[in-house]
């Protein structure tokens, strides 16, 4: 049989037995490095994703003052966890083109325990400086968050300042025990509610830390990915939705609804 000069002859070669393993996720990388950062004693991580964004976090994390070990043939990283101590108190902190490491190391650092007087800068390219952050910088402030941004349009660089609270202290008269609240826009960007559930645990070690939603939430199942790596490090979210409690139905966080971060919660 003679086939035309351009076409191309597929002989079948039978069933293929193989195993594929599939890349991982920037998403969950990112997630899994700062918290383990943030949690007590060594975390190894198997399946991480190499991509620019996770390298920046990476990066960061390291630059800051914590151990790592990438075993990239493995898809593997150690990292050395400090109870929420952050080891530097100083860092210019380029986080580039990735959402996430500058909203994620945002929260973490304005709420992280600090022992001395702290001075963070978070900067990235040009594009990262037109990406509004303000929201989540107003969200900070109640949770004792000394943030700003470094011009007046709201975006990066962010610079942060010590906590004046601290972790073990919430320094206001008769609080021991009550909620913190805070609220966030749901429709603006989930990664800043993801980025204030993941700093939440550095403060709520005498009081429950209250997150309120402001309008529809955006991108939920970001949100579960979030509280689902929080509970494989041992912190469990309560998620409540006024509308779902009314009506039996699922969880869609729409005005009003809350997501808990109880006491005592630690990495």
């Amino acid at each position: 049989m003679s086939h035309p000069p351009d076409s191309i002859k597929i002989i079948p070669c039978g069933p293929i037995d193989a195993t594929v393993v599939p890349p991982g996720s920037k998403s969950l990388t990112n997630r899994a490095l700062l918290i383990a950062a943030l949690a007590k004693g060594e975390s190894v991580l198997d399946g991480v994703l190499d991509s620019d964004d996770t390298r920046i976090m990476f990066e960061a994390l390291r630059t800051l003052g914590f151990s790592l070990d990438h075993d990239p043939k493995h898809h593997r990283i150690r990292v050395l966890g400090l109870g929420g101590t952050v080891p530097e108190a100083a860092a210019e902190l380029d986080v580039g083109n990735s959402g996430t490491s500058a909203r994620f190391l945002t929260a973490a650092l304005a709420l992280a325990k600090h022992s001395a007087e702290v001075r963070y800068r978070i900067f990235g390219k040009e594009r990262m400086h037109q990406r509004p952050i303000r929201d989540l910088i107003a969200a900070l402030k109640p949770l004792g968050g000394n943030v700003r941004c470094e011009n007046a349009d709201g975006c990066p660089p962010v610079l942060i300042g010590r906590n004046p609270y601290g972790q073990t202290d919430w320094n206001t008269p008769g609080s021991e025990g009550r909620p913190i609240v805070a609220s966030v826009a749901g429709n603006v960007s989930s990664q800043f509610l993801s980025a204030l559930m993941i700093a939440a645990p550095l403060i709520s070690a005498r009081n429950d830390v209250v997150l309120k939603i402001e309008g529809t939430l955006v991108s939920f199942p970001y949100i579960t990915m979030t509280a689902s790596i929080m509970r494989s490090f041992g912190v469990e979210c309560h998620f409540f939705d006024p509308e779902c409690a009314a009506d039996g139905g699922s969880l869609r966080f729409s005005q009003g609804g809350t997501i808990t971060i109880p006491q005592g919660a630690a990495y």
